[in-house]
């Protein structure tokens, strides 16, 4: 049965979706959607679907979003079925080290953006502001200046005639140049076309935690490029946050251990790696150089931390990662290893980077000579081993100590991914494996998302009706791949690899609110749990079953899910929580799983135009409790929200809790609740009133963490202008000395924030 578009959403469609000829509007939105089903069920046909199951499958496509219980991505609304036929919503670009990578991703970002595709960078790949430049004799610019180059290209495009680019620019918090990053937007005037993350590792974490410095690194070389301090660095992203909104934090570690099919190159993040010549003992084959492996996913020689016993376990496939500066470690016994200076080595002091061992250093190592295991028990499968790589001994890790590790030129280099340990033996030595696998570049992610307060039925969720949209909403979201017209080969080839779509949700607040359940309550939790659980597995389920009719997706050898066991699945990835701004509003719903962010609000959309939303819900209830007045309208639009309102009825109040009267830890820990379900990331926006401190930003990245999150953003109101949601007055901003206290560095002085680009000394508001 069709909905009922609100005004506003009508207003969106007509604006933005709905099929033009010479600037007239020739479409119902009943009629984009018949055109969407259309366009994307006739590619099943391709699949040997017989002509009634395409039927079937159209009208299941139609009935689903024309009910306004599932949208697809936005370029899919506008796209399908009309010329441009860019069906995607985001797009990975890789930026290479060099004036022609940087410019050929300005190309490739021009050609995703006209179609209606929003695109994400990783910066890090780029030398530092005034390293050298062999070429000319000159010295780099840095990404920060580079990055400026994609924001103007990106403002002289309008995507497919219907909105402006999207950009996500990304630098690891280890590169050089990561305390202008985090600035650059406290200029208003720059950077307008993107948002911003840093993306943070796990070892920068620890050293927060233990307020200690951590190691800078030039992505060129891979030697070490300075110290800064980690909470610093950590004050002024969250200061920044608190000022304009950006930048937000990726935690990239998590990213990488959770990736699907690590198996695929190349690698954006830096990334530990060792030359060709290293020496891998592989189960049945003896010590086998690592270049030799390629493409192969071996059974290889690891640590078993309990018994410090030599064990087989399977590794995933092994990949050439390009040329990078190596260094050679040698050791007092003799034995010498080519590496990265990032890479781990496993020593008596937990591992360490190679650059920072130091003559004396004791590393772990294996073989034993016969004299060392004289007397001392055999480990189980010693003999094995030993037959096997010719060797004396007991197969049981002895200590070498490093006699000196220094740099030895550019070489090519390779890696791979041991994910029960963590380590493997390089020529004898124990290293930390290589875990650097973020998402690839050129893959692009199908989106879609259910409206959950649309399957509320007499007080409970209607999960028959929610399992059945889940198994529709993935084969549609499969067939999207097939239909789309892509704007790169490179990205067609990608994409069809993986076949990564992303499922997710809308509305949840809404469903909340139908249900009876405040949003910052122990019942909401429990509930996110079980719908994260249960999106899972039926999206996984439904993506097996297609599986079993059209096929694994072509990159399944190596992913994880094959090495956990699973049955082959169609889509290396089916769950995300993605933004859900204008489909929300088409939806007539609460924007993805975010808290209501007013219950009457003005939203600014369209150019600068005005929409004055009231919470359909919360307006229901109030009319048939008999508390609805315009004044009291009036009132929540300016206020947001109604806790501590006299005239509310006390369980109303407690029943709607709006995004600024939620606590910082309620926000995250919903987020995290999803988090463990997802195989992407989960979009949602910490909103935080604007009296919040840039400490309370501080405690939210420290607490996404913590729980496990893949990144965060944090919001205060009022930090930005023309920001979409607006509902009250504004603070003023402070006073700021011109330069740094610590250092006497010029600061970067904008929207009360001040920042020390040369120490990462912040202060804001």
């Amino acid at each position: 049965m069709a909905a009922t578009l609100t005004e506003n959403a009508l207003a969106v469609l007509r604006a933005r979706y709905l099929a033009r000829e010479e600037g007239v509007i020739v479409e119902t939105p009943e009629q984009l959607f018949r055109r969407v089903a259309h366009h994307v069920s006739a590619v099943e046909a391709r699949h040997g679907y017989a002509p009634e199951e395409v039927a079937a499958a159209r009208a299941a496509f139609e009935r689903m979003m024309t009910s306004l219980e599932f949208l697809p991505n936005s370029p899919t609304l506008m796209n399908a079925g009309r010329p441009l036929g860019q069906l995607a919503a985001c797009f990975v670009v890789p930026v290479d080290d060099s004036t022609t990578g940087v410019f050929e991703a300005v190309r490739w970002a021009a050609e995703i953006q006209k179609t209606g595709g929003g695109t994400g960078f990783s910066f890090s790949r780029l030398r530092p502001s005034g390293d050298l430049v062999a070429s000319t004799g000159g010295t780099a610019s840095g990404p920060v200046s580079l990055m400026q180059v994609f924001d103007v290209a990106t403002e002289a495009i309008k995507q497919g005639g219907t909105r402006r680019g999207a950009n996500m620019g990304m630098l690891r918090v280890d590169h050089p140049d990561i305390l202008e990053f985090i600035a650059i937007k406290l200029d208003p005037s720059r950077m307008r076309n993107f948002n911003l993350s840093v993306a943070v590792t796990d070892a920068f974490m620890r050293a927060v935690r233990d307020g200690t410095t951590y190691d800078l690194v030039n992505p060129r070389s891979g030697a070490p490029a300075g110290k800064l301090d980690a909470r610093r660095v950590l004050d002024a992203i969250a200061n920044a946050a608190w000022a304009i909104g950006d930048p937000g934090m990726v935690f990239i570690d998590r990213i990488n251990e959770l990736q699907p099919t690590p198996a695929l190159g190349p690698i954006e993040a830096t990334n530990p790696c060792v030359t060709g010549d290293a020496l891998v003992l592989v189960e049945g084959r003896g010590r086998l150089p690592i270049g030799e492996l390629v493409g192969t996913a071996p059974r290889i020689a690891t640590l078993d931390p309990a018994s410090e016993c030599v064990v087989f376990r399977q590794a995933t496939r092994v990949v050439a990662t390009g040329v990078r500066q190596v260094y050679r470690l040698a050791t007092v016994e003799g034995l010498t290893l080519r590496l990265t200076a990032d890479h781990l080595v496993a020593t008596h002091r937990g591992d360490v980077r190679a650059v920072e061992l130091e003559p004396g250093d004791r590393v772990a190592m294996f073989p034993a000579t016969a004299a060392d295991v004289a007397g001392e028990p055999y480990c189980e499968g010693a003999e094995r081993i030993a037959e096997q790589d010719g060797t004396a001994g007991v197969a049981r890790m002895r200590w070498a100590q490093v006699a000196e590790v220094v740099p030895v030129g550019e070489e090519p280099v390779f890696d791979l991914t041991e994910p029960t340990t963590s380590h493997f033996f390089a020529n004898g030595l124990l290293v930390h494996n290589c875990g650097e696998q973020p998402l690839l570049p050129f893959e692009s992610c199908t989106l879609g998302s259910i409206d959950l307060g649309k399957l509320v039925e007499g007080g409970q969720l209607a999960w028959d009706r929610l399992r059945t949209i889940i198994h529709d909403a993935v084969r549609f979201l499969d067939d999207v791949i097939d239909a789309n017209r892509y704007p790169l080969a490179e990205i067609e080839r990608a994409t069809k690899a993986t076949r990564k779509i992303g499922l997710g949700l809308m509305g949840w607040a809404d469903a909340l609110a139908e249900l009876g359940l405040a949003y910052d309550s122990e019942d909401a939790f429990g509930l996110a749990d079980r719908v994260a659980a249960f999106l899972e597995d039926e999206s996984l389920a439904a993506s097996r079953a297609l599986a079993e009719r059209r096929g694994a997706f072509p990159a399944w050898t190596g992913s994880r899910w094959e090495d956990a066991g699973e049955r082959p699945l169609r889509n290396a990835t089916t769950t995300t929580i993605a933004p859900t701004g204008t489909i929300s509003i088409i939806a007539g719903c609460s924007s993805g799983i975010e808290p209501l962010y007013a219950l009457a609000y003005h939203r600014n959309v369209l150019d600068g135009a005005q929409l004055t939303e009231v919470n359909p819900a919360f307006q229901r209830l109030a009319e048939e409790r008999g508390f609805a007045t315009p004044a009291l309208f009036e009132a929540i639009a300016e206020h947001g929200g109604v806790r501590g309102n006299a005239a509310v009825p006390d369980d109303v109040q407690r029943r709607f809790p709006t995004a600024h009267e939620i606590d910082v830890a309620t926000h995250v820990r919903m987020q995290a609740i999803f988090q463990r379900r997802m195989h992407a990331a989960v979009s949602k926006t910490i909103n935080l009133p604007n009296s919040s401190t840039a400490a309370g930003v501080k405690a939210a990245y420290e607490l996404a963490y913590e729980l496990g999150c893949k990144g965060i953003t944090v919001y205060r109101d009022g930090s930005r202008d023309g920001q979409v949601l607006v509902t009250g007055a504004r603070a003023a901003i402070v006073a700021a000395s011109p330069s740094c206290p610590e250092c006497g560095s010029e600061l970067v002085v904008q929207s009360s924030c001040r920042l020390c680009r040369s120490c990462g000394w912040s202060v804001c508001g």
